[in-house]
């Protein structure tokens, strides 16, 4: 019985320092996410302090002839796109910023290249002697790649 009494102050001497350092961990710990907060309530104010950038789209480019209810994409559909290609091709329909290692950035109106089909969603193509992939569903396809 004696050993037992004897452990039993051991174990909870034990606990006692557990406890403490448990406690010290947590005080710690609150101070760190009090300054975090701090730190995260200046950033808000700074940045509710800037004015706020709103997009704005790029207004479309028209010719005298559109205005006129000519479009100039029908006409150059019906004429050959600038003049005759041999090779496939494709024109961007919109800005394709690359997100990934790989991909091929190209803006709106750019002439693509085509070199490969990779599935259903994605090309690869050659811009400038840059080579890379870009979705299908942002482009407009002048010649097809062959079957």
């Amino acid at each position: 019985m004696f050993n037992f009494l004897e452990n039993d102050v051991e174990q909870v001497s034990q606990l006692a320092v557990f406890i403490e350092a448990a406690l010290d961990y947590h005080r710690q710990s609150a101070e760190i996410l009090q300054e975090l907060q701090k730190k995260l309530q200046i950033r808000i104010s700074a940045a509710s302090t800037l004015p706020r950038r709103e997009y704005k789209p790029q207004p479309l480019k028209r010719s005298p002839s559109e205005l006129n209810g000519v479009s100039a994409t029908s006409v150059a559909k019906a004429t050959g796109p600038e003049g005759p290609r041999d090779q496939p091709c494709c024109r961007g329909l919109y800005d394709f910023e690359p997100e990934n290692q790989g991909e091929l950035g190209f803006k709106e109106g750019d002439i693509i290249t085509l070199t490969n089909q990779i599935d259903e969603n994605w090309y690869e193509g050659m811009l400038r002697g840059e080579s890379g992939f870009f979705p299908i569903n942002y482009v407009d396809v002048i010649v097809p790649l062959p079957r």
